[in-house]
């Protein structure tokens, strides 16, 4: 962009350019430079007295300048080029005033058609981003060339304006005499494509001397009455939001509302691309394509706020607010091999292995301790017990589950008092783990359910999506946890996601809406969700909007329905309205049951899998045992062979 970006502004002057005409142009335009001049000033204290600035747009020559500044406007900005069709910094222009919050434009040029299509790439290309937002208000002055309008017509068949109601054009000259000037405005209620369309409507004519013939209202709100104008809805299957044939769904009832109270007829479109994307050479499918290339007026399908979306499109005011989480997959029950280890934590083995160093590392110093300095040494020594580290190791192993020594410990020596005091710490262990043993054997345990973020980012699981805007919201995010969440996304085909969520190894996307309800999705069905659990943690959440083009003329108007809807409750009634006529009950009932860990709590007889564990340590001290003994009777015939060459 050539131009700096600026704030909203109050008052700014703009002038740049300048054009040369023949003495003749000029000589013939000076008396219609009055009229103009008279002409736009009354438009201006008339209909454009109350707006922020205006732009004002000449392609007259720069010594006639001194009269457009005659204008009654205080804060105007003032283009002037040569050639508006052959001028490329128009556009750029055109984006320094929509920056400034300048939305009401008067044009004084030959050709206004070349002024909207360098405004409608201002305003709407890919590559230019203007975050002001606004349907544009346009006083347009022409003189005819050979008494016919045809550029009149060529201005008012422009697609760029169809996304204003409010453009007024003044043709100067031709006609009747007496009235010389004749007003018209575009014909908003027919599509510029539709054949037999008649570009400009019949407003009224003026005189200088008399007004306005007619006294006609020249920007009258056409939004109020759109004479059955049809609206193009792009719409996506998602239920309760909205559902395309038929059209039903609380935001497809906000379109039917609208057109109710605004005399037009609803068309609902899809292009089977889902919530779609805009792509870099401007063009673009699914909900926001079909809305930013201008195939559709509104968008609805339970639209966040997209930050990479929005300065392509517009957002309406937002109503109600939904969240999308996880299904993934439910507990397991924890048994089988592992039950002799879940009586404890993993603080509690911890402990509970460190008491047992603890305790042979004592035994060994404190056996050691008293045969150096006490008088008890050749009884000790005798019983040869915490001598060795080896016997030691096993004697703490021993203790550390009750088991007594084979001969009775020296009486009265400080081993005796430690020994003692161990067997108290371990008899507590001991106790505790055989409680705890028995609840498990009694009742099942289930492996720890993912509910919040840093769980499931932490399981590496993969989540599955039909289209990338589940991961719109998410994109922004810089923490690790969400980027984590974000790589681990694999979009899907709906054919492999059927195949793909009854494995019941994956995260499987569930939205919630504002009144509790489950947007319902293919692949979601009773059976998948009774294997799975709905993790308590949003991945993100957001109010809902919905999509019109930037510049849309029907902003104003549906953000009042939207506030008069949700002071009467309506879109709640109809999310509930539509979740109980067209979605199943059953299913949204298994989704709320679903976010409770429902887990067998009931008392149950043991089974083998119960002493899978403690069988496996038996054989596995039987293994061992009999790998030390053999390793035993092999050295030791090793150590015989090699005493036997010696001797």
């Amino acid at each position: 962009m050539g131009l700096q970006r600026s704030s909203c502004i109050s008052a700014y002057s703009f002038l740049m350019g300048a054009i040369v005409l023949s003495t003749a142009q000029a000589d013939v335009s000076k008396e219609s430079l009055t009229i103009t001049d008279v002409l736009e000033n009354i438009i201006i204290t008339k209909y454009f007295d109350s707006d922020k600035c205006i732009v004002h747009i000449v392609d007259e020559p720069a010594q006639q300048l001194s009269t457009i500044n005659n204008l009654s406007h205080p804060s105007i900005i003032r283009i002037s080029s040569f050639d508006v069709c052959d001028d490329p910094s128009l556009s750029d222009k055109i984006v320094f005033a929509i920056d400034s919050c300048c939305f009401s434009f008067i044009l004084r040029v030959s050709k206004p058609v070349c002024v909207i299509k360098a405004w409608g790439k201002a305003q709407l290309s890919y590559e230019i981003d203007t975050f002001q937002r606004k349907s544009p208000k346009m006083f347009v002055t022409v003189f005819p060339v050979n008494d016919s309008i045809g550029d009149v017509d060529e201005f008012l068949s422009s697609p760029e304006t169809e996304l204003s109601s409010s453009i007024v054009v003044a043709v100067l000259g031709g006609g009747d005499p007496d009235w010389p000037v004749t007003l018209y405005t575009n014909n908003f209620y027919e599509p510029v494509s539709s054949a037999g369309r008649q570009p400009a409507i019949f407003l009224d004519r003026w005189n200088q001397e008399k007004g306005f013939q007619l006294g006609t209202d020249l920007y009258a709100d056409k939004i109020l009455d759109l004479q059955g104008k049809e609206i193009k809805v792009a719409v996506v299957d998602s239920l309760p939001y909205s559902q395309l044939r038929p059209f039903i769904g609380q935001e497809a009832s906000m379109m039917t509302e609208f057109c109710l109270s605004r005399n037009c007829t609803i068309k609902g479109i899809n292009d089977e691309w889902f919530w779609g994307e805009i792509f870099e050479n401007g063009t673009g499918n699914g909900l926001v394509g079909m809305v930013f290339d201008g195939r559709a007026d509104f968008g609805i399908a339970g639209v966040y706020l997209w930050a990479s979306v929005f300065k392509h499109v517009g957002f309406s005011e937002t109503y109600l607010q939904s969240g999308v989480t996880l299904l993934v997959p439910k507990p397991e029950k924890v048994g089988g091999w592992l039950i002799p280890f879940l009586p404890f934590s993993p603080q509690m083995w911890i402990s509970y292995l460190l008491s047992v160093i603890a305790t042979g590392i004592s035994m060994h110093l404190i056996t050691k301790a008293t045969i150096k300095y006490t008088r008890f040494a050749e009884a000790v020594e005798k019983r040869g017990m915490f001598l060795t580290e080896v016997d030691t190791t096993f004697r703490a192993l021993g203790l550390s589950v009750l088991q007594q020594p084979s001969t009775p410990l020296v009486p009265h020596t400080p081993i005796r008092h430690l020994f003692t005091s161990f067997e108290i710490l371990y008899l507590v262990f001991c106790t505790v783990y055989a409680a705890e043993l028995a609840s498990v054997l009694t009742a099942p345990i289930y492996s720890k359910p993912i509910d919040s973020l840093e769980m499931f980012a932490g399981s590496g699981m993969t989540w599955l999506g039909e289209h990338n805007g589940w991961v719109y919201s998410l994109l922004t995010v810089e923490t690790p946890i969400i980027k984590t969440i974000v790589n681990n996304f694999k979009l899907v085909t709906f054919e492999e996601m059927d195949e793909l969520a009854i494995t019941g190894k994956y995260g499987l996307i569930i939205e919630k809406l504002a009144g509790g309800n489950y947007a319902e999705r293919q692949y979601l069905t009773e059976k998948i969700v009774s294997q799975s659990h709905v993790m308590a943690e949003y991945l993100y959440d957001s109010h809902v909007t919905t999509i019109m083009s930037k510049a849309s003329p029907y902003f104003e108007h549906f953000n009042q329905l939207i506030r008069r809807l949700l002071e009467n409750g309506l879109l709640l009634r109809w999310e509930e309205e539509a979740s109980r006529l067209y979605m199943s009950y059953r299913l949204q009932s298994a989704l709320h049951s679903a976010r409770k860990i429902n887990t067998e709590d009931e008392v149950r007889p043991l089974t083998f899998s119960d002493c899978l564990g403690m069988l496996l340590l038996y054989l596995a001290g039987i293994f061992i045992s009999t790998a030390v003994f053999i390793g035993e009777v092999w050295t030791n015939k090793k150590k015989r062979e090699r005493e036997a060459r010696f001797n």
